[in-house]
């Protein structure tokens, strides 16, 4: 019985701990550029996100205060050309901050 009551509360403590792929992060920066055709905003000190086509980034110019959401802390590498790469980190929303 013990055994049995010790793996259920396991199984429970998995299922509710959240996991990290799962988790939001939030970035809180000043836009230093906005390429809407690659769909990416560059935050001043480098950070690079990167947007699905559907989020419109018209409304956003450089010099904008901006959270941006994303959850997953491994960015992806693109090829910048030579041996030259920029993690860029895939976003999942953006909004204007006063």
């Amino acid at each position: 019985m013990k055994i049995l009551l010790s793996a259920a509360i396991a199984a429970m403590a998995m299922a509710a701990a959240p996991s990290a792929d799962a988790a939001q992060f939030t970035s809180t920066g000043y836009i230093e550029s906005v390429h809407p055709t690659a769909d990416t905003v560059r935050i001043r000190g480098g950070d690079e996100y990167h947007f699905s086509p559907d989020v419109d980034l018209s409304q956003y110019v450089a010099g904008t205060r901006v959270d941006i959401g994303w959850n997953t802390q491994k960015p992806r590498l693109v090829f910048e050309g030579g041996s030259r790469y920029r993690p860029v980190v895939d976003a999942i929303s953006i909004k204007q901050v006063d």
